[in-house]
């Protein structure tokens, strides 16, 4: 199973009105598929910096998930259908970031005039 990051993008018409259910229906299709939702973080609705399809604003939630990946395009397609949902992004998530060390000598001799 690999790890993904999503950020969808919903159409609600009040601050909160029908975000929990939409959020419960793509959590519901996310395990129908076999997957495990991790995290869901609720972001606010924003304004778009462009008018798109008369829209001017939606509601943003990130969530973070396990799926196989040759499921993640039946994922996409079925979300495609839902009216509620605007926009979505898919992300792979990989292991563990690693920090990246400079590499530097250990010593540095100092500089003679």
């Amino acid at each position: 199973m690999n790890r993904y990051g999503a950020l969808f993008i919903f159409l609600v018409n009040g601050r909160d009105e029908g975000i929990e259910g939409a959020i419960e229906f793509v959590t519901q299709e996310i395990v129908a598929l076999g997957g495990t939702v991790h995290t869901v973080q609720k972001m606010d609705k924003r304004k778009f910096e462009r008018v798109a399809h008369r829209v001017d604003s939606g509601y943003y939630v990130y969530m973070e998930f396990s799926l196989e990946g040759s499921l993640l395009g039946v994922l996409n397609q079925k979300l495609k259908g839902y009216p509620k949902l605007f926009r979505q992004f898919y992300v792979r998530r990989t292991g563990k970031r690693e920090s990246r060390k400079a590499s530097f000598p250990e010593t540095i001799a100092p500089s003679t005039p």
